[in-house]
């Protein structure tokens, strides 16, 4: 059944910040290779955001098959690499810091954790309902995967 109002929403990581001129490049272009995103045959409904600057965010209308979703994979990542960016894999965390925003991959994150030297200022971006969001490791989507990794005997 659709809703009104239903939102879907993909965000991807890349390696670096964007310049506000590398945002406008960069938009221009996803929009031209989304201009025919379909799900079903119907066209697609979106909008392109670049939160943090590190991020790039897809937000769709409506209901969006799987098919779609894969096709959206592959134009952004397509489209990236043609403007010389690369998006990270999904072991890599954004963390912001007084404003700053720098990158960890998971294993970093697990050494900082089990040593117990995670800065009490730090916050993960992560994904949540309505978008991105800065959270504290504790209440992170991270916090059950690290006690498990890390408490459990090896």
């Amino acid at each position: 059944m659709y809703l009104r109002g239903m939102e879907r929403r993909w965000h991807f990581l890349l390696e670096r910040s964007l310049t506000p001129a590398e945002e406008a490049a960069l938009s221009e272009s996803l929009h031209a290779a989304l201009q025919g995103w379909r799900s079903h045959g119907r066209p697609i409904a979106f909008r392109i955001a670049f939160p943090y600057h590190h991020f790039i965010e897809v937000i769709a209308q409506g209901p969006i098959s799987g098919c779609a979703t894969d096709t959206l994979w592959r134009l952004v990542r397509e489209t990236v690499h043609r403007q010389g960016l690369r998006l990270l894999p999904t072991e890599w965390v954004a963390i912001q810091d007084e404003g700053n925003i720098f990158l960890k991959n998971f294993s970093e994150i697990k050494k900082i954790y089990l040593t117990g030297a995670w800065p009490s200022s730090w916050r993960v971006i992560e994904a949540q309902e309505g978008g991105l969001r800065c959270v504290s490791l504790r209440e992170s989507a991270l916090a059950a995967p690290l006690r498990l990794l890390c408490e459990s005997p090896s």
